[in-house]
């Protein structure tokens, strides 16, 4: 816990500091140092990105990064001296009871971070990702090796840039922090509710409810919780700027929103939000601000296209649409086969001419009434969905349901699984118990103290969410807190695996051996490392092996077909 506290501060303490450049964009300064910290992170993941095309994440880019930091603490040093100050007065200014509700969440955060990893993403491909990264930046043609690697997340960039790779391997533990700033401006949300009564107020203060789910996330860099959690508090601030607009809150906002793409690019569709925006403030926008948002917007874009372009050779992968023809471009079949897989993995089918005989309804019907919690949350999906049309009273509410709709039919379509959609759950929970709640502040006060302490009691006493499963995958258990995670965290990895070193071609890679190893996963064993089995399944059916594009692992990898064996 102490070492992941270190951490939080140096995350802190980087990406306020590069946040507070918005300054020179915005007129009033009138920013909060939470929202200096959003800014900053991805003013932090363009700078890393950039980097990372020509340079590995190791302790050289610690040194240039800390240069940075310090020369914009100089230079800005007054105005976050001031916004630090602030931030004291506001926490002194909260309630005793807000008080001691933003103490435990900050606890509990920093104890579910320390506790050991349980995602199975996180052993498939979240540490490898990381790793090569740490290790040799962006690498032409990786997802070549594992397809998994070509899904590098800006959120995994972000995360290359605080382990201290070079020191240890126990910290990824972006997610915690980032839990404890939004929920702080929940926190301070619930507090100004109790002055204004204003909806939007009680609407982000109920984001804690959510914590025994969003606390699942906290000891592994997963993509999932910046989408839960940001893209709340991007729905509170269109229903903020549609009824009051303000500059340097707009700004914020689309800033927010180009960070969530950069993590995920399935929350693209947030984009529709500015759009209603823009459409009612058009007039006091101004052509300056225009300028600004369409810059990083620019920015942002090419940023996007490199980091795929380099990754999987495709600009805009997922998609296989190029300009170009390089060699390092993943080969279609393989990506057709994994995300056909994928989607059928969505209605619990593994089996295609099934599933392409099934008409639409009936998949839908399929896909409503799966088992475990994949059925539980498709079934609050669809009932949220045909219930919150009902507590419409004003235009803002309208168009943000229209976006929940148009962005789960598109979800729908290509992978409905809940955790693509959650964060649509979020929303529409979100706007039901604001109206059904806001005459009632101690209920509201009640249920968030009690989720909250459920995250300390399920720390202690963890329940397997795979128990709830019946799909045959690798059903591991979660582990509790332990006292020696006080002073020590655990390792980014919940297996130890031994490894055996393999030569295919002009390549050699390690392939994990031991109880626990399934067909994805390469947990935290030595570059470059690779499933024999998944090696073995890709040269039977589709006849090619990865190799090493030049002399090295630093050059890349490219797809090699190989001839099939005589019938």
């Amino acid at each position: 816990m102490l070492l992941i506290l270190l951490s939080w501060f140096y995350i802190f303490l980087v990406c306020t500091s590069f946040g507070s450049i918005i300054d020179f964009f915005t007129q009033k300064k009138a920013l909060k140092i939470e929202h200096y910290f959003l800014i900053g992170l991805l003013f932090q993941l363009l700078l890393i990105t950039s980097y990372a095309i020509f340079l590995p994440i190791n302790s050289l880019f610690y040194i240039v990064n800390s240069l940075f930091t310090l020369l914009l603490l100089l230079i800005n040093y007054k105005r976050l001296l001031f916004l630090i100050t602030l931030l004291f007065k506001e926490i002194a200014s909260l309630s005793i009871g807000l008080k001691l509700l933003l103490i435990f969440i900050f606890l509990t955060a920093l104890m579910q971070s320390a506790t050991i990893p349980f995602m199975p993403d996180n052993e498939s491909y979240y540490i490898q990702t990381i790793k090569w990264l740490n290790e040799y930046g962006l690498v032409k043609g990786l997802a070549n090796l594992h397809l998994f690697l070509g899904q590098t997340s800006g959120w995994h960039i972000l995360q290359s840039a605080y382990n201290f790779s070079f020191l240890t391997d126990s910290l990824n533990d972006i997610n915690g922090f980032l839990l404890v700033v939004i929920f702080f401006m929940s926190v301070k949300s619930l507090h100004h509710f109790t002055v204004t009564r204003k909806k939007s107020n009680l609407f982000l203060g109920l984001l804690p409810v959510f914590s025994p789910f969003l606390y699942r996330f906290l000891n592994t860099p997963s993509p999932d919780l910046p989408v839960f959690v940001i893209s709340y508090f991007v729905f509170f601030l269109f229903f903020k700027l549609y009824n009051a607009f303000d500059k340097d809150l707009y700004l914020t906002f689309i800033l927010s929103i180009f960070l969530l793409i950069l993590v995920k690019v399935t929350v693209c569709v947030l984009l529709i939000l500015p759009v209603f925006i823009f459409l009612k403030h058009h007039k006091q926008i101004g052509i300056r601000l225009n300028l600004v948002i369409i810059s990083f917007a620019f920015i942002v874009f090419i940023s996007f296209l490199l980091k795929n372009y380099i990754i999987s050779g495709f600009p805009l992968y997922p998609l296989t649409f190029s300009f170009t023809d390089v060699d390092w471009q993943v080969p279609l079949k393989v990506q057709e086969h994994y995300y056909s897989a994928v989607r059928m993995y969505s209605f619990s089918i593994d089996n295609q001419s099934f599933f392409n005989r099934l008409s639409f309804f009936d998949k839908f019907i399929r896909w409503l009434t799966l088992d475990s919690f994949h059925g539980l949350f498709n079934k609050v999906m669809v009932l949220l969905l045909l219930t919150s049309p009902f507590f419409i009273k004003k235009k803002a509410l309208f168009l943000v349901i229209l976006y929940a709709a148009f962005q789960f039919f598109i979800l729908f379509i290509t992978s409905p699984q809940y955790r693509f959609f959650f964060h649509l759950i979020m929303l529409l929970f979100g706007i039901i118990a604001t109206r059904a709640m806001y005459i009632r502040y101690r209920l509201v006060k009640a249920l968030l103290y009690f989720s909250v302490f459920c995250c300390f009691l399920l720390m202690l006493f963890p329940i397997n969410p795979m128990q709830f499963r019946n799909n045959g995958q690798v059903n591991n258990q979660e582990e509790p807190f332990h006292l020696k995670s006080i002073f020590k965290p655990p390792n980014n990895s919940r297996y130890s695996f031994s490894y055996k070193y393999i030569k295919e071609g002009n390549f050699g890679y390690y392939s994990p051996l031991g109880k626990g190893v399934y067909f994805w996963y390469t947990s935290n064993i030595p570059l470059p490392a690779l499933n024999k089995e998944q090696l073995n399944f890709y040269k039977e059916h589709f006849f090619i092996v990865p190799q090493l594009r030049g002399a090295s692992l630093a050059e890349g990898f490219v797809s090699k077909t190989i001839q099939k064996p005589e019938q």
